[in-house]
């Protein structure tokens, strides 16, 4: 470990907060072919080919909710009469929205479901005690916790609250704990001795999801062995060569190596808050705490108040102007909004321009485009700027 390694804590391990788009694991063009073919309903194309996939694992595999075998690709093939290769999307691609397209394929309301941050913590310490244990998620059944339960536990699928009673006393056996409030400490135990933030790492973090993503499309298109999809099979071996994970030993990273994560904490609620200076380059703001305050208007919410050091072109934003924001929950954005995507200390302002079924983000000065899909941390949108003349 070098001399730059640092603790690295549950709450600085940068997650995917979207649950959705954290099951999301295998975006697809099978709806699309479906309609195409005439089929309005799943269960139409089900009863009217000779499909050897039942009804259920269909739904999720179109939902890309589950990662298909090669026998179920070849079947949906066939069933559709196209070849192979026009099932794939190709996720590579540094345009591809992840969340529009689990935006088109799910219901709205289910969207953003997944727990906090806590839940999240909660669902790592409770693959810990698993695995300290030596039980799989079937083994729990001598806790009363059903192994379809545990799992969507351990994945935080669900806020942890909403889970009913008899489910969260099995959880408290788990832990051989007398109340909740002891299955806290067991948690904080955890993330005192590291563990907590390996596992938390392991399960949540954008690197780590898109690694196990990779590796399991690799493994499908491995086994398939089409040469139609010898490119899509060569970008995911370059992306895993490129390696965006890191390397977590005893709760230690690299410093070097590790994303932005919150090292400090820039969205404050309050009717007076600090104003961050804003020392931008290449589009991203570097920020740094002053003495000065500023009123905020809504105090109830999280908020972020910048004196930026540069124009952002065609937003209206001027040097020295001092700008305003409201933390915005994602499902929230609006086309014509300008957010500022918070990572940590580093924030860049965008503009957000709807696009299909979700949002490009755009920069202009100096250029640069994302989607919803690729901003890592938080999100928020301007509602005020004072101009310093």
């Amino acid at each position: 470990m070098s001399s730059a390694a640092m603790k690295l804590t549950s709450a600085s391990v940068p997650v995917v907060e979207n649950g959705v788009v954290r099951y999301t694991v295998f975006p697809n063009a099978l709806r699309d072919l479906r309609r195409k073919k005439g089929y309005d309903t799943l269960q139409a194309f089900v009863n009217d080919t000779n499909i050897e996939v039942n009804y259920t694992r269909l739904a999720k595999i179109e939902r890309g909710q589950v990662y298909p075998r090669a026998d179920e690709i070849r079947s949906i093939s066939s069933a559709l009469g196209v070849p192979v290769s026009k099932i794939f999307i190709d996720t590579t691609d540094p345009q591809f929205d992840r969340e529009a397209w689990a935006h088109s394929h799910i219901e709205a309301s289910l969207l953003y479901v997944g727990g906090n941050r806590e839940d999240m913590r909660l669902a790592a310490a409770m693959r810990i005690r698993r695995k300290e244990l030596g039980l799989s998620t079937t083994n729990l059944g001598k806790f009363k916790l059903p192994a379809a339960t545990a799992s969507r536990i351990e994945n935080a699928e669900r806020p942890f609250s909403r889970w009913p009673d008899k489910v969260k006393n099995a959880v408290r056996r788990v832990f051989g704990a007398s109340s909740m409030l002891d299955v806290s400490k067991a948690v904080n135990a955890y993330e005192r001795d590291g563990k907590l933030a390996e596992m938390m790492y392991e399960l949540f973090s954008p690197a780590s999801i898109s690694e196990r993503n990779s590796r399991a499309l690799l493994n499908l298109l491995t086994s398939l062995d089409d040469k139609k999809l010898a490119d899509l099979q060569k970008k995911v071996e370059g992306q895993l060569r490129a390696g965006k994970g890191l390397s977590v030993e005893s709760g230690e990273v690299d410093i070097d190596r590790l994303p932005v994560v919150d090292e400090i904490d820039v969205l404050q609620s309050g009717a007076s808050i600090s104003v961050y200076q804003a020392k931008t380059r290449d589009g991203v703001s570097q920020l740094e705490a002053t003495s000065e305050k500023a009123k905020r208007d809504n105090a109830k919410s999280n908020g972020l108040v910048i004196r930026v050091d540069e124009a952002i072109l065609g937003m209206g934003i001027v040097p020295g102007s001092l700008v305003h924001f409201e933390e915005l929950e994602r499902s929230a954005v609006k086309d014509g909004m300008i957010l500022a995507l918070i990572n940590g200390d580093k924030v860049r302002i965008v503009g957000a321009r709807a696009m299909g079924r979700g949002f490009t983000l755009q920069q202009t000065s100096p250029e640069w485009k994302g989607t919803l899909g690729q901003v890592e941390g938080k999100i928020a949108v301007m509602t005020k700027m004072e101009v310093k003349f």
